[in-house]
């Protein structure tokens, strides 16, 4: 594997965010997606994850409309993320009806139990870019067969998103052009994210297979890669690296 320094291809390729949401949906130009972040406790997981999984059986058992994912990553991070329409859509609270049926203290004690678990909680949300990524034709999210996830945050100052996008973009035509068999999902920062950072998203069956695909792809791509990764890291703050798994355990998809 090579690093970051010789010459970064791995890093480029060391996929991040968030967003096996609708597998094998057609690939719409763009997508909002909103997202709950819980820092948890290490000691806490198992409770954690309890509490989700008891949200789970009250979600089904009174046929609530919604749906959502939940991604875990190496650091006790568990993201709940949601396809959303717009920012009208944050006005809607999906949860009032589980609520009505449950009862007010039941829902609850559901959620003082959720809260034991971890310091804080926050939420922001993200934008897919359909123009940036890099995904078989017709496919806007990794396949859940692929639940392995790695996830670069790569962040730039304000004025320089442009420039960014810029170098983004001809590193998408590099990809196409070579029909690499790594592919990616571009997500930018949007409301409550914090920082203005671009995340990339690659999937594989599991970190062995995803070292071969990557292995191929800096052979692949080897001859041109440094020149633009010497572009890109001249645009950015800084990156950061997650390693993270797809929970279809912890996820919720409505159906009658």
């Amino acid at each position: 594997m090579k690093t970051i320094m010789k010459p970064g291809l791995a890093l480029w390729m060391t996929l991040c965010s968030f967003g096996s949401l609708v597998y094998g949906q057609a690939a719409p130009t763009s997508q909002l997606l909103y997202i709950h972040e819980d820092p948890v406790y290490p000691g806490m997981v198992d409770a954690y994850e309890n509490v989700s999984k008891e949200l789970l059986t009250q979600l089904k058992k009174h046929k609530i409309e919604d749906n959502y994912t939940v991604i875990q990553s190496e650091d006790f991070k568990y993201f709940t993320i949601v396809p959303i329409e717009n920012m009208a859509s944050l006005d809607r609270d999906p949860l009032e009806p589980l609520v009505e049926k449950m009862g007010k203290e039941a829902f609850q004690e559901l959620f003082t139990a959720f809260n034991k678990c971890y310091p804080s909680h926050r939420d922001y949300l993200l934008v897919r870019s359909q123009s940036l990524s890099y995904m078989p034709e017709g496919v806007a999210f990794m396949p859940q067969e692929k639940p392995y996830r790695k996830y670069s945050y790569f962040y730039y100052a304000p004025h320089e998103q442009d420039a960014v996008r810029a170098v983004v973009e001809k590193i998408k035509k590099l990809y196409v052009e070579k029909s690499s068999k790594l592919y990616y999902n571009i997500y930018i920062s949007r409301f409550g994210a914090g920082e203005n950072y671009f995340l990339v998203e690659e999937a594989a069956k599991d970190a062995q297979e995803f070292v071969q695909l990557q292995s191929q792809n800096n052979t692949l791509l080897a001859a041109q890669w440094p020149a633009l990764w010497a572009e890109l890291t001249k645009k950015i703050i800084r990156v950061e690296e997650k390693t993270a798994h797809l929970r279809s355990d912890l996820s919720y998809t409505y159906s009658n």
